[in-house]
């Protein structure tokens, strides 16, 4: 079965079925064991000692072909994987916290994205993203590399709104929306990372 494969792959799995008629969906714990990684797991499970994925079927017992997988305690959306940190960082040191753990600084590509994210977030906090100005001349650029598109923004009414702020910030105005800021102040953080599959 597709679950005795993913757990030739060097872990142990617990299974949980979630029954949401007509389908079924299945939910896994994926926990890293033994040294049978394959390639795509083996510096993975350095900083990720357990994985949950996911796989749905139409009927009880019947897999599709492939499980999505994020770190336990992450959040899932799409082909990505959400950490959410309360911990008070500057943006650099918010970068270097989601690249210790396989990330970068969350990159947002659609509303329904950006929708996902705020519902998930504290409106007290404002959380740090991979969108950044370094050398102060309003050209915009993802941690990633994907093209800033001005069709695909978010920004406050009146935001950016000084060259001198450089990082951006998701914060909650009476709606949710992006704010340029200081890079030094210290703000909570989104870290992203694609999805592993297995």
């Amino acid at each position: 079965s597709n679950l005795e494969r993913l757990s030739q792959k060097g872990g142990v799995c617990t299974k949980e079925l979630v029954d949401f008629h007509p389908f079924y969906f299945f939910i896994v714990t994926y926990h890293f064991a033994g040294d049978k990684y394959d390639k795509r797991l083996s510096e993975f499970h350095i900083y990720h000692s357990t994985l949950t994925c996911f796989s749905e079927g139409l009927l009880k017992n019947k897999f599709w072909g492939v499980w999505s997988c994020c770190p336990k305690n992450w959040k899932s959306f799409s082909s990505s994987c959400y950490f959410i940190s309360s911990k008070q960082r500057s943006w650099k040191e918010s970068q270097e916290n989601c690249s210790t753990m396989e990330a970068h600084l969350v990159v947002i590509n659609s509303k329904e994205e950006q929708d996902f994210l705020t519902w998930n977030l504290n409106k007290s906090h404002d959380y740090f993203v991979g969108l950044s100005d370094p050398k102060g001349q309003r050209h915009w650029q993802w941690i990633d590399q994907t093209p800033y598109n001005q069709n695909t923004t978010f920004w406050h009414p009146g935001e950016p709104n000084r060259v001198q702020e450089r990082c951006v910030v998701l914060n909650y105005r009476e709606q949710w929306g992006w704010n340029d800021i200081f890079c030094a102040h210290v703000q909570s953080s989104i870290c992203e990372m694609m999805k592993i599959y297995l």
